[in-house]
């Protein structure tokens, strides 16, 4: 004799079977959607990047053409600060002197372990194993000439530096400038702080009276020996860019002036665009 199934039996396992199928389906359009979603805020993101990068290349030829007026070139501040107002956004753009940073491949090795360990806070023997690498003794390099840095960036693979570091120093230093000293009339008050010591009051001093007084700022209170009174050709220029739509971007740029003037201003080295915080990406 055979067990037949009653016919409740089999209506409540098809109301189970149902329920699954339902719950699949649900499972399948909150999937679907949620894949929307992220694709949506993942196209939404590289617009703004378009945006972003537009508007900053934007901001370079500005510079590029601003620094090509003859008022622009001599008598140059420290630092220079512009704000633009385009239609997808804002641009406040830095120039910075290249004669007011400390040069990784020129500088005494004196100025860069104070600048490593003032402006970063690297102890002795991470500063000194940092700086035997950058300016090793020929004695044990074999007359080897020491290391070129081609880029402020290189500076991630050397010993004792880490992120916080780099952070610490990235604006205070270049890798191409004129001179292995530098021009405290250019510098940003970092590298003042640097030149003096690690005195804040007496860097802000200094700062505040190179306003006022221009080139005849008395530099006797910062190190002297560290001092020139070098002329820039090369500037770093840094682009923040806010969107209309609040998220905020920022590129560096380096540039370098033709020996015809008349070339105008060549970018060179140039940074990948970073989001700021709050932006869309990282």
């Amino acid at each position: 004799m055979t067990r037949s199934t009653s016919p409740s039996k089999q209506h409540g396992l098809a109301m189970i079977a149902v329920l699954w199928i339902l719950v699949a389906l649900m499972l399948m359009v909150s999937s679907y959607s949620l894949f929307s979603r992220v694709e949506t805020r993942m196209a939404g993101a590289q617009v703004d990047q378009a945006k972003a990068n537009a508007l900053a290349l934007g901001g370079l030829e500005y510079i590029q053409a601003y620094l090509k007026q003859p008022p622009q070139i001599s008598n140059k501040p420290q630092q220079q600060f512009l704000q633009l107002h385009l239609g997808e956004g804002r641009l406040d753009i830095t120039l910075t002197s290249a004669a007011g940073l400390i040069d990784l491949n020129k500088a005494p090795p004196t100025l860069l372990k104070d600048l490593f360990q003032i402006a970063a806070g690297m102890d002795e023997d991470s500063s000194a194993m940092l700086i035997n690498t950058l300016r090793p003794d020929p004695s044990q390099t074999n007359g080897a000439p020491p290391p070129v840095l081609r880029d402020t960036r290189d500076l991630r693979g050397m010993p004792g530096i880490t992120e916080s570091i780099y952070n610490a120093v990235r604006n205070l230093i270049t890798v191409d400038a004129d001179s292995s000293t530098v021009n405290a009339h250019q510098a940003p008050l970092g590298v003042l702080i640097v030149l003096a010591h690690g005195n804040t009051e007496l860097a802000q001093t200094f700062a505040e009276s190179r306003i006022t007084q221009g080139s005849l700022a008395d530099t006797s209170m910062l190190q002297t020996s560290f001092h020139s009174e070098t002329q820039a050709n090369r500037y770093r220029l840094d682009v923040d860019v806010t969107l209309n739509n609040g998220q905020r971007y920022i590129r560096r740029f380096w540039l370098s002036s033709h020996i015809d003037m008349r070339l105008g201003w060549r970018a060179h080295a140039f940074e990948a665009l970073r989001a700021l915080s709050g932006g869309a990406t990282q």
